[in-house]
């Protein structure tokens, strides 16, 4: 099973990922995406981890090299589990912001093993 390194980032207008994998013969390979789109941080963020999952055509070991706490935080802590299977609510009795990038998210994440690491400063 490939190990995938994905660093990814966001403002309020524009997200990139940076994915980096060595494969069976040992060589290393990256690739970029980006965009702009106006939205939330965190909307983008998410925009960015899925575009970079979409990129992966077999089940990897993906370690989400992250500067946004919350985005990381609602992995590491199970919220987003949670929501799931509450049917997308939060305890507070409403959906979490940016609904359909959870929900789009999660399914390009299905097939793999994901871990979220906090990275401070990386924009």
């Amino acid at each position: 099973m490939y190990e995938v390194t994905i660093n990814v980032g966001a403002n309020a207008k524009n997200y990139w990922a940076f994915l980096h994998f060595e494969d069976k013969e040992g060589k290393v390979h990256s690739r970029e995406v980006s965009g702009e789109r106006e939205a939330t941080i965190n909307g983008n963020y998410l925009q960015a981890m899925t575009e970079a999952f979409g990129v992966l055509n077999k089940a990897c070991m993906v370690k989400v090299r992250c500067e946004s706490d919350y985005i990381v935080a609602c992995f590491q802590n199970g919220w987003v589990t949670r929501w799931e299977k509450n049917g997308w609510i939060k305890p507070n009795g409403k959906p979490p912001r940016n609904l359909e990038e959870w929900k789009c998210l999660r399914e390009k994440m299905a097939p793999h093993s994901v871990v979220f690491e906090y990275v401070k400063g990386e924009r």
